[in-house]
């Protein structure tokens, strides 16, 4: 027999990024909130957002990530992170040239590296990521220094390696992007390029 699990309540807004300001204005005239559900294009929220509803006890998700915490069975609500990005961000934070990882928003990290610049990435889960999927990340993401893939049977086509190379970014898979992080300007832009010698 099926347990039914407490009703929540979920506040759902559509911004292309939720700020703090816009979460402290919603928890404040909507008490007794379990969740905030950003819907607009990507979902995205910064850090500082996800941090203040923590805070007070309230859940921050892009709709994804809403579906997938449903989907738990846990009496409470949880914070929930997709798989790929909790590896990613482990593997990086466990790299010998990473001192630390930092959130900047959803699915953007800057990280910090020993002897090296500081890089901010971003992450997605495309398929087959083109020309056109790497211009509109860098509209949703403009002053990244990478882009990584995440997951195994997703990739990247040549032809957007060259073009995010053009653009003076580094695109990659995640393993690609753990060696790149040994690296910095051309050769950490090129790493994977096997027309680069990689």
């Amino acid at each position: 027999m099926e347990q039914e699990l407490p009703s929540i309540s979920i506040f759902v807004t559509s911004k292309p990024m939720l700020e703090a300001v816009h979460v402290q204005a919603i928890i404040a005239s909507n008490q007794g909130l379990d969740a905030i559900v950003n819907t607009g294009k990507w979902g995205r929220y910064t850090s500082e957002a996800k941090e203040y509803a923590n805070s007070q006890g309230v859940s921050l998700f892009n709709y994804r990530q809403l579906l997938g915490a449903l989907e738990r069975d846990d009496e409470e609500f949880p914070v929930y992170e997709r798989t790929a990005m909790r590896v990613a961000r482990q593997s990086i934070s466990r790299h010998s040239k990473v001192v630390r990882v930092e959130d900047v928003a959803l699915y953007e990290l800057r990280v910090h590296r020993k002897n090296l610049s500081t890089v901010r990435v971003a992450f997605t889960e495309i398929y087959i990521l083109g020309i056109a999927d790497l211009r509109e990340i860098l509209e949703e993401f403009p002053n990244i220094d990478a882009i990584v893939n995440l997951s195994l049977w997703n990739y990247y086509t040549k032809e957007a390696k060259g073009k995010a190379k053009e653009y003076g970014i580094g695109l990659f898979e995640l393993k690609e992007f753990l060696g790149a992080l040994n690296y910095a300007g051309d050769s950490f832009i090129s790493y994977g390029d096997p027309e680069a010698g990689w």
